[in-house]
């Protein structure tokens, strides 16, 4: 079945093929909702991969991987504080919100931004002093 394939579609996320890379998000994003295999998602590097792809120089990728952030973020409490302490990500989603041309991965990055910032006083601070008034 396709929980059984979870770890392998982090590996499809980073291939060198948009297309392969934007359905294996899909299917990532979908897996999150199901705490299992988020916790697998986790224990393979979701967020290692999702911050990559958040790196490529390809808006739709970007935006797959901000979906893959958001959904983690409003997934579980204790995750959104790891999350939060997760400078290249914070910074990634920063430089996303700043750089993209597209306005779903503007939106998106921002969306996610404002999640980690609701969270505490802190985290907004931190954002903050990553560049997130200049998003």
């Amino acid at each position: 079945t396709i929980y059984k394939l979870t770890p392998q579609f982090l590996d499809l996320m980073l291939m060198d093929d948009v297309g392969v890379q934007t359905i294996a998000a899909r299917v990532v994003r979908t897996l999150i909702t199901v705490p299992d295999r988020r916790k697998a998602l986790l224990e393979n590097g979701v967020i290692r991969s999702a911050t990559m792809m958040m790196k490529a120089n390809h808006e739709e990728l970007q935006y797959s991987a901000i979906e893959i952030v958001e959904k983690l973020l409003l997934a579980d409490t204790a995750l959104r504080q790891e999350i939060i302490a997760m400078e290249e990500i914070n910074f990634t989603l920063i430089e996303c919100a700043v750089s993209a041309q597209r306005e779903d991965v503007i939106v998106g990055a921002i969306r996610a931004l404002l999640l980690i910032s609701m969270e505490a006083d802190e985290a907004a601070d931190h954002l903050c002093e990553l560049g997130l008034l200049d998003a």
